[in-house]
């Protein structure tokens, strides 16, 4: 393994266990910045050597130091995820803005999607930040035409504003979220026009073989909500590296 390839994985671990602060606190408004980290349990600070991130998940076992509770595998699964995705960034658009505005966008997606699994929810602060940063880092790289852009959150929150109304028409209850629909249009930001049509049309058919799967086996509930963001992030991250391979693939198939 290339010396920075090495780096940027051990960078990507790093930043995967700032983003397990994230998905903690946010849904329950503690501040990510003010206080040190601590087991969610018995509230114990930790030192820096319960904080590496995975080799101290292996090293404690799974278990606090303090208290014995279980650590849930959130926390080595994210850091991990975190890295492979930060060296595949790395691998294909090298250092630069393109890395910077991608990169960004996937750490926000697996924020969402963890916290909109477990919750429910899509924190606007997040979409907030995440549209912000777009703006900004695009404006400094020149990553994306903002006629592109801006077209992807007008279409994208649109598309999804329709299928809303319409699944409250047919259903007679709200069958998606306007954070579902905010979330889309911050996501076209970063897509473009093209390609987020094709990313969320992924996302819907990849839930639906969820979905199928879940009814095939016996877990899911009639009545159960399934949130739809965890989905979408999936389509989203896979369409940042193979988004053209996906759509040239589809239309091969189709013509």
């Amino acid at each position: 393994m290339e010396p920075t390839v090495f780096i940027t994985f051990l960078f990507g671990i790093v930043f995967g266990s700032f983003l397990n602060v994230c998905i903690y606190r946010i849904p329950r408004k503690i501040s990510i910045f003010k206080i040190g980290s601590f087991c969610p349990e018995c509230r114990t600070p930790l030192p820096w050597k319960y904080k590496i991130p995975l080799i101290s998940f292996i090293l404690l076992r799974g278990r606090c130091h303090y208290c014995g509770a279980t650590i849930s595998p959130r926390y080595p699964f994210i850091e991990a995820l975190t890295g492979i995705l930060t060296t595949l960034a790395y691998l294909k658009l090298g250092w630069g803005g393109a890395f910077i505005f991608y990169l960004t966008f996937a750490y926000s997606l697996i924020v969402l999607a963890w916290i909109d699994l477990e919750y429910q929810i899509i924190p606007n602060r997040i979409l907030g930040f995440m549209l912000l940063a777009g703006i900004v880092e695009n404006a400094l790289f020149q990553v994306i035409p903002f006629y592109e852009a801006f077209l992807g959150f007008i279409g994208a929150g649109g598309i999804m504003l329709l299928v809303a109304v319409l699944g409250r028409a047919v259903f007679r209850k709200e069958a998606m979220g306007m954070g579902d629909v905010k979330f889309a249009a911050v996501a076209g930001f970063y897509l473009g026009g093209h390609m987020i049509i094709y990313a969320l049309f992924f996302s819907f058919f990849i839930a639906f073989l969820a979905l199928m799967l879940m009814q095939f086996l016996g877990r899911r509930q009639r009545k159960e909500y399934i949130p739809l963001g965890p989905f979408m992030s999936i389509a989203l991250i896979v369409f940042i590296f193979w988004g053209s391979v996906i759509v040239q693939w589809y239309w091969r198939i189709v013509l």
